[in-house]
């Protein structure tokens, strides 16, 4: 009895062993077979896509990535083809799902200028090439929302046409950057095959410097001189003075609708289309602390002084609600860690067309 039992716990024990083994192999050979099939691709290695970075280790978290940044393959023939919506930046994947994760601070952003700008690809091993494009994300874009055909102009800021040529390991090309970008914005860079049906999809997260802010334009549904209280969109909340102060240096809020003069706003229109906001409590402009560009400048009411830290543009989203754009930063009027609760800091932000920089106004006299 003692012996069937011991002989039937060896069966047991051996059978694991060899389960183990066997699911161990199959793990071994599967890598073989992805890492054999991922060696004849690219990257965009400056500036750095996400997936370079996620290898460098400069993004973290990344998963597979890290290890086959040259991987991200599809079927050719974007924006008509190629990845769907919401997996653009793995190319539809499996292997890759982090990289569509999508936020304003998810990335390490690059930084890059407007303008000439060198995009450096390292190529595995080279494959016969029908062209180069790259797209860029639109003004206003959703920085929180996965990457769509919506979040980009469909058409190529770039395009390099190589008409069926193989090109080297290392591929340059030089591309104008639209003047009218600044802040986060994601470029999207699609190497197209020649000889089969596939193209590789890499995305660069970019900060861009030394955008030109568009030139302010009157808002019609404003009337100059009247008074308007501005609620963000995604508090319920208005633009409110701390405590009802009339300091120079009150700090600016977002609290309950109350009614109240520290939530009046008289908007007064600049001959060059910019406003300023004049807290009929206090008398006292809509100001960017110390004409702070930075992200996460504060917002305070100061003197009335006529310079670009108290001018501000509209600019109307599609669903109705505004964004407030200080011109002296090109950054929004943003409330911080899209904050809900009364008393949330409002501060300037790169536009992101997030709810959080998201305003409607009201006629209150």
């Amino acid at each position: 009895m003692e012996h069937h039992r011991f002989s039937h716990h060896m069966f047991v024990k051996a059978s694991t062993r060899f389960a183990a083994f066997g699911i161990m192999l199959l793990g071994i050979l599967g890598m073989t077979t992805f890492a054999e099939n991922a060696s004849a691709h690219g990257y965009i290695e400056s500036p750095a896509s996400r997936a370079y970075n996620c290898k460098i280790l400069v993004n973290k978290n990344c998963g597979l990535i890290q290890y086959e940044p040259q991987s991200v393959e599809f079927q050719k023939g974007f924006p008509l083809a190629g990845p769907p919506d919401g997996k653009i930046a793995s190319g539809n994947h499996h292997l890759f799902p982090e990289l569509d994760q999508q936020s304003p601070t998810r990335w390490q952003q690059m930084n890059i200028k407007t303008g000439k700008n060198t995009f450096n690809w390292f190529l595995k091993q080279p494959h016969a090439t029908t062209d180069w494009k790259y797209y860029i994300t639109k003004q206003g874009w959703n920085s929180s929302a996965p990457l769509a055909r919506s979040s980009f102009d469909l058409n190529p800021f770039c395009s390099v046409y190589d008409g069926g040529k193989t090109p080297g390991v290392n591929v340059s090309h030089s591309c104008d950057v639209p003047a009218d970008r600044s802040g986060y914005h994601v470029i999207l860079g699609v190497w197209t095959v020649h000889d089969t049906e596939m193209a590789f999809y890499q995305v660069i997260d970019v900060n861009i410097q030394g955008g030109n802010v568009p030139k302010p334009q009157p808002t019609p549904e404003l009337v100059n001189g009247a008074v308007y209280q501005f609620v963000n969109t995604n508090s319920g909340k208005a633009l409110d003075v701390f405590n009802g102060g009339t300091a120079d240096g009150t700090n600016v809020q977002i609290s309950s609708v109350n009614g109240s003069a520290a939530q009046q706003w008289q908007v007064w229109l600049h001959s060059d289309g910019s406003y300023k906001l004049i807290n009929t409590g206090s008398g006292k402009a809509l100001d960017v602390y110390a004409a702070g560009t930075a992200d996460g400048s504060n917002v305070q009411i100061y003197s009335d002084n006529g310079t670009s830290a108290q001018k501000w543009s509209f600019s109307k989203h599609s669903d109705g609600s505004y964004k407030l754009i200080n011109t002296g930063s090109g950054k929004a009027l943003d409330v911080y860690a899209a904050g809900t609760a009364d008393g949330s800091n409002v501060q300037i932000y790169t536009d992101n067309g997030t709810p959080a920089q998201k305003w409607t106004f009201t006629r209150v006299r």
